[in-house]
């Protein structure tokens, strides 16, 4: 049977997010490994899941698109880290969310690394985020920061790039309010940057 086509979907709330993603998992729980067209795949081309590419996305302002069901890496060891990344990406997750300051970032580059080693996904067909911490928001502080976690994510690239929190704290060096960030844009981050934890209010004053 013939998988749905992708398609951009543009959400409102968190709730419409979290019902997007049971939806997904729901409609494909215990499916048989057919292809994009029908017909079993070749075992030797088991690895990656063709339900990859029929997941929701959303359209960001770049024209870019952000897939909705994305693997949380919060409080992830090292322990567990490379098989919840295996297993991740064989079930058709491409969107990996990262954080520098979750300290496990070394970790997970190990563990994407060994997963697209293993032909579980290509590196262009995944949506990596990170986070920008709130004692790098003075400007010289934004490159090295970025630069360090794409050391530890072993990418050359984000595909997206946040401000963690809309609070600062004391740099490096100096001081600098949040209004002096300065996020890269692509080669190094291919949708650029914006801002996470970010209330209602606050984001109308940013857009505007």
């Amino acid at each position: 049977m013939a998988q749905p086509a992708t398609r951009p979907i543009r959400i409102n709330s968190f709730q419409a997010q979290l019902t997007l993603e049971q939806q997904f998992l729901e409609d494909h729980a215990g499916a048989d490994p057919k292809g994009i067209e029908g017909g079993a795949i070749p075992a030797e081309e088991h690895k990656i899941n063709p339900f990859a590419t029929s997941q929701p996305t959303a359209v960001l302002n770049t024209g870019g698109r952000i897939p909705l069901i994305g693997l949380g890496t919060f409080k992830a060891d090292e322990k567990t880290t490379h098989e919840a990344l295996a297993s991740a990406l064989k079930a058709g997750y491409r969107h990996i969310d990262c954080a520098s300051h979750y300290l496990n970032e070394p970790a997970i580059g190990n563990g994407l690394h060994a997963a697209l080693k293993a032909g579980y996904a290509k590196r262009e067909d995944l949506f990596i985020t990170s986070k920008l911490w709130n004692t790098d928001h003075a400007a010289e502080d934004v490159r090295p920061a970025l630069e360090a976690t794409l050391g530890d994510l072993r990418t050359s690239y984000l595909d997206l790039y946040l401000i963690h929190w809309p609070v600062t704290e004391p740099q490096k060096r100096g001081e600098a309010g949040g209004d002096s960030v300065l996020l890269p844009h692509p080669p190094k981050c291919q949708s650029g940057g914006g801002a996470s934890n970010l209330a209602q209010r606050r984001a109308h004053c940013v857009l505007q």
